[in-house]
């Protein structure tokens, strides 16, 4: 590389980069934990953008979850994140994009 600097005449360049600033930690949404147990299915609402998640306790009162970024997921609990991955979420086929 040096020889190639001194054939052709151009100087040798050392750009220094900052490093970009990003978030440390993540505000995430505080969520319902072992709602596996009244879990009804999940869908995604095109009019929203978000997925739903819809619960039924004993009492048969019918409850949703609203999720609007998919990483809030990271704060439900390892049996919750079981019963989404294994109850696939419900979507139109014009949605799928």
């Amino acid at each position: 590389m040096i020889f190639a600097a001194l054939v052709t005449g151009e100087k040798d360049i050392t750009l220094h980069v900052k490093s970009p600033r990003c978030l440390k930690n993540m505000p995430l949404k505080e969520m319902e934990q072992d709602f596996y147990i009244d879990f009804k299915g999940w869908a995604y609402d095109s009019e929203t953008h978000q997925a739903v998640i819809a619960l039924r306790d004993k009492d048969m009162v019918y409850r949703r979850i609203f999720l609007i970024d998919p990483m809030w997921l990271v704060n439900c609990s390892k049996k919750d994140i079981d019963c989404l991955f294994f109850n696939k979420i419900m979507y139109y086929p014009a949605d799928k994009v």
